[in-house]
C-alpha cells in the first residue's frame, strides 16, 4: 500500500509539497493545506515597481490640471455633465462678448471715418476761399480796385467754414491736439484777413493743409484697412489740397 501524499504548503508564494519532519508548517490532517503568507521580494527587485531612473516627474500642465482631475474623479456622471456644460456655456459667453466688443469698435471706427468727410469738406471749402482771397490780394496790389470788394466775401467764407470745422471736431472727434490746431488756424486766418500781404495768407493755408492731415489721422482715414477708404482719405486730405494749391499759384 502506497503511503499517503503529504499536504502541500505554500512557501514564498509557491505551492510545494510539505516534507514531514522538515517543514515546520506541516499538518497531520489529510486534505488540508497550511497557508503561509507570501514573502515580499526585496525592493530593488520588485517586478511591479519601476526603477527610480524610469519615473517621470510631473509637468507644469499636470500640476495645473491636478485639482480639476481630482474634482472630476470625485463627481458622479450627472454632476460631471453639468460641470462640462457650464464650462462650455461660460466659454461661449466669453467668446461672444469678445466678438461683440470688436464688432462695436469696428462699427464706431467706420462711423468716425464717415463723419470725417464732413470735416474735410469744411476745411477744403475754407482753403479754397483763402486761395481766392490771396489771388485778390495780388490783384489789388497790382491796382485792380474791383477785386477789393470781393476780398471781404472770401474772408468771411473762409472764417465760416473754419468755425464749422471746429464745431465738427468738438462734436465728433473730441481730440485736444486737433482742437488746439483748429484754434491756431482760426487765429492765423483772422490775422491774414486783416493783412494786405500774402505772407500771412500763405501761413494760414499751410495750417489748414496740416489740419486736413491731422483730421485724417485722428479719424482713422489714414490707417483704414479698407483700400477704397484709405485712398479716398488720402485723396481728400493730401492730393486734392496739393492740387488746389498748385493750381491757385
Amino acid at each position: 500500500m502506497r503511503p499517503p501524499v503529504p499536504p502541500i504548503g505554500r512557501v514564498r508564494g509557491i505551492f510545494t509539497p510539505a516534507q514531514p519532519g522538515r517543514d515546520r508548517d506541516h499538518t497531520r490532517r489529510r486534505g488540508r493545506l497550511k497557508i503561509v503568507g507570501p514573502v515580499p521580494l526585496p525592493r530593488e527587485t520588485h517586478p511591479f515597481e519601476a526603477p527610480m531612473s524610469a519615473r517621470h516627474s510631473l509637468s507644469f500642465s499636470d500640476r495645473m490640471l491636478a485639482p480639476a482631475i481630482r474634482l472630476m474623479a470625485s463627481l458622479r456622471f450627472g454632476h460631471k455633465a453639468l460641470v462640462i456644460g457650464a464650462a462650455f456655456m461660460v466659454t461661449c459667453g466669453v467668446l461672444a462678448g469678445i466678438l461683440m466688443v470688436r464688432s462695436n469698435s469696428e462699427i464706431q471706427a467706420v462711423e468716425r471715418q464717415r463723419s470725417a468727410v464732413q470735416g474735410l469738406s469744411h476745411l477744403q471749402q475754407s482753403m479754397l476761399a483763402m486761395q481766392a482771397h490771396r489771388q485778390k490780394q495780388v490783384r489789388v496790389s497790382a491796382g485792380n480796385e474791383a477785386a477789393a470788394a470781393e476780398m471781404a466775401t472770401d474772408a468771411a467764407n473762409a472764417s465760416r467754414h473754419l468755425q464749422a470745422a471746429s464745431r465738427w471736431a468738438a462734436a465728433n472727434v473730441g481730440d485736444a491736439a486737433l482742437a488746439q490746431s483748429m484754434e491756431a488756424a482760426i487765429q492765423a486766418w483772422t490775422a491774414a484777413a486783416s493783412d494786405s500781404s500774402t505772407t500771412a495768407s500763405d501761413e494760414a493755408i499751410r495750417q489748414v493743409n496740416g489740419l486736413m492731415n491731422l483730421v485724417a489721422e485722428r479719424t482713422g482715414l489714414s490707417h483704414s484697412q479698407e483700400p477704397t477708404v484709405l485712398y479716398m482719405g488720402r485723396a481728400a486730405s493730401d492730393w486734392l489740397p496739393t492740387l488746389a494749391e498748385y493750381t491757385a499759384q
